[in-house]
């Protein structure tokens, strides 16, 4: 061998030790990635992506329902800042405590306690069904219900 080829193998062998270097650190993030999420979401990145939406829906459903919740208990004020107030505040806390959150406000509510039709919160879930905002009380019973509740 000559001493050009032998400097040019040097030169890949250096090139590709310095890219195994580099994908070192994706190496262990991936790994890191694959404990979590499990073999099979991390072979596939379309049910990856679909669980962490579904995920993401979820936890957006808990703090709404949360919200909502106080709102009727008259813990949360029913003008669109307060609610967003109350949003962002409910969005740092991890699930778990969301979770024991809402089911603590379930069992303190009141059979039938409902939202007003014009509540941000109340999606019209179910109107087809005859329930969301067909069946709802208006703004000044409910309001007045409220008023007495906490009084």
């Amino acid at each position: 061998m000559t001493p050009e080829e032998i400097a040019a193998l040097q030169l890949k062998v250096n090139t590709a030790t310095a890219r195994i270097k580099a994908l070192e650190p994706q190496e262990a993030s991936l790994t890191a990635l694959k404990s979590v999420v499990g073999d099979d979401l991390f072979a596939d990145p379309e049910k990856l992506k679909q669980t962490i939406a579904d995920g993401k829906a979820y936890r957006d459903e808990t703090i709404n329902e949360v919200v909502r919740l106080k709102r009727l208990k008259g813990l949360v004020g029913d003008d669109d800042a307060a609610v967003a107030d109350a949003k962002s505040f409910y969005s740092t806390m991890p699930l778990s405590m969301l979770k024991k959150e809402l089911e603590g406000l379930g069992k303190a509510m009141p059979e039938g306690g409902q939202l007003n039709a014009d509540d941000p919160n109340n999606t019209g879930a179910g109107e087809e069904s005859g329930e969301g905002k067909k069946g709802l009380r208006d703004s000044t019973k409910t309001k007045a219900s409220i008023d007495a509740k906490t009084k």
